[in-house]
């Protein structure tokens, strides 16, 4: 089998078996499954492409507006990322995401009866008659992640009135335009945001599904591939056997760089690195609010010791003193000037360029060698922390201390 020849994606050297009428009769028979800006997907049978285990291969139209995409591009990018993928799947089983297995890459002209029953199943226009078919894998079973994690949330939870997980771009946007990325990234964050909140005692998504996307990413990243378009519904998610399936489609946009320079790739639109946002916004599902709010709570605790480490290392323990002193004072007699020494002791330890952040980092430095000399008691937070919203810091971070010394 020669998969790259003249640099166009062949099925086999009996190429011509496969004739035209039988793929036009076969587009005409096709059933709907996705479409996007540029391209249509298509689920078609075509016994010569057929894989084990289904009777089913995925056609992509692409050019269906313009005369400008190139199909093999991304077809070879595509077939790449899959070997990659293919190869190291076979020492570390169920690691990684899976990429559809590209089949073959052609230019098909439609004839009337074809466009037009192409355009009756996708309820979409065509504007060329001569389009570029990629045939590839078809994943059954399959849903998009964000499908995935609305199905999820409506199992565990029973929502009252209208349900704020329905796609719904424009309930979320803070924006006056028309963008539809722009509502759609809007819709996401509050969509991320309500799960979470949600999320008390479990998890929503399954920690395996952002790992085997991320460990992909990594390695295809230090192939040189970076997707580009790495968004939910690039990503689909099925459920077969006990760990999910998780496939990365649409390399549409995706380039190869110089494993050399890795971290970043150029492009006309300038540098770029943003395979792993889907990571970031999601993280937060993977495991409950509660075990979340946890984890930031001890970083935070490690924070702090670290910062007043840094400053006995630096200053010596008696830098903090006086500053331990005028919280004191603050908690034994409520004194609005003590309020204003505060931060007057801060300032002298930080440095005068200090933020509000970085002040109350330092007053929650000195309340912890208060309570570690037992000078002051839990009970007696809530007056510092009244203070500091007088001070215009962070309040929430005394609370954090407070939290993790119950």
């Amino acid at each position: 089998m020669e998969f790259f020849r003249d640099k166009k994606i062949q099925i086999s050297s009996t190429e011509s078996e496969l004739k035209d009428q039988e793929l036009l009769a076969a587009l005409r028979s096709a059933e709907y499954v996705n479409k996007g800006q540029d391209a249509i997907v298509l689920k078609v049978k075509i016994p010569m492409l057929q894989m084990d285990g289904t009777e089913f291969v995925a056609a992509k139209l692409l050019k269906i507006y313009t005369n400008g995409r190139e199909s093999h591009h991304e077809a070879r990018i595509q077939k790449m990322a899959y070997e990659i993928i293919e190869t190291a799947a076979q020492e570390r089983p169920n690691v990684y995401a899976r990429i559809p297995k590209p089949l073959d890459v052609r230019t098909v002209v439609l004839d009337e009866q074809t466009k037009n029953a192409i355009q009756h199943i996708t309820n979409t226009q065509l504007r060329v008659t001569a389009v570029d078919i990629e045939f590839m894998e078809y994943i059954s079973d399959s849903v998009e992640l964000l499908e995935h994690l609305r199905t999820v949330a409506q199992q565990m939870f029973v929502l009252q009135g209208e349900d704020p997980i329905v796609y719904n771009p424009g309930r979320f946007s803070h924006h006056t335009d028309d963008n539809p990325e722009r509502k759609r990234r809007d819709y996401i964050e509050s969509f991320v945001k309500k799960l979470v909140s949600m999320s008390t005692d479990t998890h929503i998504l399954d920690p395996r599904i952002l790992s085997q996307i991320k460990e992909t990413v990594v390695l295809l990243h230090k192939h040189g591939v970076y997707h580009r378009d790495l968004h939910e519904r690039n990503v689909l998610v099925r459920h077969i056997g006990e760990v999910p399936d998780v496939y990365i489609i649409d390399f549409g946009k995706s380039t190869v760089v110089d494993t050399s320079n890795r971290d970043v790739y150029q492009t006309d639109e300038g540098l770029h690195d943003d395979d792993f946002t889907l990571i970031y916004r999601y993280n937060e599902l993977t495991q409950s609010s509660r075990a979340t709010e946890a984890q930031k709570n001890k970083k935070f605790m490690r924070d702090i010791q670290a910062l007043r480490t840094r400053i006995e290392s630096k200053k010596g323990n008696a830098s903090l003193v006086p500053l331990v002193e005028s919280i004191k004072n603050l908690v034994r007699s409520n004194d609005v000037i003590a309020v204003h020494t505060i931060t007057t002791e801060a300032k002298k330890i930080f440095g005068t360029q200090a933020g509000k952040d970085d002040l109350a980092r330092m007053v929650c430095v000195a309340v912890l060698v208060l309570l570690e000399n037992h000078e002051i008691s839990i009970s007696e937070l809530p007056i510092i922390e009244t203070h500091c919203v007088q001070m215009e810091y962070t309040p929430s971070i005394m609370q954090k201390i407070y939290q993790l010394n119950q």
